[in-house]
């Protein structure tokens, strides 16, 4: 490849990157319906309004994205949910950045891998990067970062620093979301296959492992410190590893999605097996891939195929890139001619596939019932909101009947907060040992001064809600209601009556 050619083509995949960049910004602000979600939104704010994560508030999830919009909503004038949207775009637009750099350096700059990589990056992100700054998205992100920080560093000529680093970003993966600790034993095996002859394997394997241990033994100490460490413990690993929570099977239309968007990774499995003690970076990728795969479980919904999608539009584009002399225009025609049967349907396959692509990547941007760039689980709570806050005073408290993942947006936005200890009303988490009893107990000497329930919403709290329920019908007086909420029916506003 000439001088001017490799320039010409560099040229290309810059304004490629800059237009799927600008592309992104322009959907993700103004156009893609992209939920709230309490973790990142209702949460932070009352961390950030004397309430302390796994103290008053009770939840499942890690605690990284929290913390982090907790000191985002601290530093930036925004509106809590508008701080989400600004994280987000800023998450989405770093795995692009990642995707991009990742395909140029293991391609050495080939055009078609490039392109591709960054294409379907940004076509399948929009139909599963679907709530803020979600949890997934960022376990996702940093694995990306982890196989450029390998490529990068275990060449320079401070090689310790490598292992180090891949193991301080999985730890902080895994303050993400505990699945990354998956992640983890990937690269451990990885290792184990790959750098054990290695003059320096136990130094590699102590730095990996101190790395990896740095940030969830510092955030033990700090939830000991804060008198947490029980509570830390219980929902963040024993109640998870409990079987509390059920899980819940495949539906058809998200099997379809997740195999139409992974059609080529068992392509890109085959070629790191047969290359991997030439380019052992390929299958540092798979196992990677493959851990982030069981963020999916045990309950499947598309936000959680954001771990390992970044991944997956990598090989993708590096399969596509091993093609590029089917794409040569000076050998199209010569090849169709000569072309076998197999080949034939292999070129029919490949493209229904590329049909099936479009039209998924094509849904996300069909406008939903709160209209263009509105945001779900937030925009539709504002007429109820807007009667809550004629309701109430400065310093009532509040409580949602059921606490969803949409719900909990309402103590932000109403800047009303519970009474004492809060926690999701999903069945799941009322059947944790005491949690009903607890809320009881509290509401008995200090209830809060209002409740807004969604009779429609009543079953997902079921049978622990009831008891919280007859509570209400007994101390409190429905006062206003909102009708036909989008997404969540009915709201009741109940006041407390003496």
């Amino acid at each position: 490849m000439t001088t001017t050619h490799k320039s010409f083509t560099s040229s290309i995949t810059s304004i490629i990157l800059l237009g799927v960049l600008i592309f992104q910004i322009g959907t993700h602000l103004f156009w893609l319906p992209i939920s709230a979600h309490s973790g990142q939104v209702a949460i932070p704010w009352m961390m950030n309004n004397g309430y302390t994560l796994f103290g008053d508030l009770l939840e499942q999830h890690a605690p990284g994205s929290s913390v982090i919009a907790a000191l985002a909503q601290r530093i930036v004038p925004f509106e809590p949910v508008v701080t989400a949207q600004v994280l987000n775009l800023v998450l989405v637009l770093g795995t692009t950045l990642l995707i991009y750099t990742l395909a140029r350096r293991l391609s050495d700059g080939d055009s078609v891998t490039i392109i591709a990589s960054l294409l379907i990056w940004a076509l399948w992100e929009p139909v599963y990067g679907n709530i803020l700054f979600y949890f997934d998205s960022i376990v996702g992100a940093l694995l990306l970062l982890i196989v450029l920080l390998w490529h990068t560093l275990s060449h320079n000529a401070h090689r310790w620093v490598a292992p180090f680093a891949a193991g301080l970003t999985l730890g902080a993966a895994t303050l993400a979301k505990q699945h990354a600790y998956a992640a983890v034993a990937a690269f451990a095996l990885w290792l184990l296959i790959t750098r054990q002859q290695r003059r320096h394997h136990r130094r590699e394997w102590l730095l990996y492992l101190g790395g990896v241990a740095l940030l969830p033994v510092l955030t033990l100490i700090i939830a000991s410190s804060d008198g947490t460490l029980d509570n830390y413990l219980y929902w963040n690993w024993a109640y998870n590893l409990s079987g509390i929570m059920p899980g819940v099977a495949f539906t058809g239309d998200f099997l379809r999605k997740i195999l139409l968007t992974n059609a080529l990774v068992p392509a890109f499995m085959l070629m790191a097996l047969r290359d991997f003690k030439q380019r052992p970076l390929g299958l540092l990728i798979a196992l990677l891939w493959a851990a982030g795969a069981t963020t999916i479980f045990p309950r499947p919904g598309e936000i959680h195929v954001m771990a390992h999608l970044p991944l997956t539009a990598l090989m993708s584009g590096l399969v596509i890139g091993q093609l590029r002399p089917a794409f040569d225009r000076a050998n199209f025609r010569q090849q169709m001619m000569n072309a076998r049967i197999a080949d034939l349907t292999l070129g029919g396959i490949a493209l229904s596939l590329a049909v099936g692509w479009l039209w998924t990547g094509a849904t996300p941007y069909i406008t939903g019932p709160l209209g263009r760039g509105r945001i779900p689980a937030y925009d539709e709570f504002r007429p109820l909101v807007a009667q809550l806050q004629a309701l109430s005073q400065p310093g009532d408290t509040l409580f949602i009947l059921p606490e969803t993942d949409s719900t909990p947006q309402i103590h932000q936005m109403s800047a009303m907060l519970p009474p004492q200890t809060w926690i999701k009303g999903w069945f799941w988490y009322f059947d944790a040992p005491g949690i009903v009893e607890t809320l009881l107990t509290e509401w008995e000497s200090a209830p809060p001064d209002f409740i807004v329930y969604f009779p429609e919403l009543e079953s997902a709290g079921q049978p622990g809600i009831e008891a919280l329920l007859m509570f209400m019908r007994e101390h409190y007086e429905p006062v206003a209601q909102v009708d036909a909420v989008v997404f969540h029916g009915d709201a009741v506003i109940y006041r407390f009556e003496e």
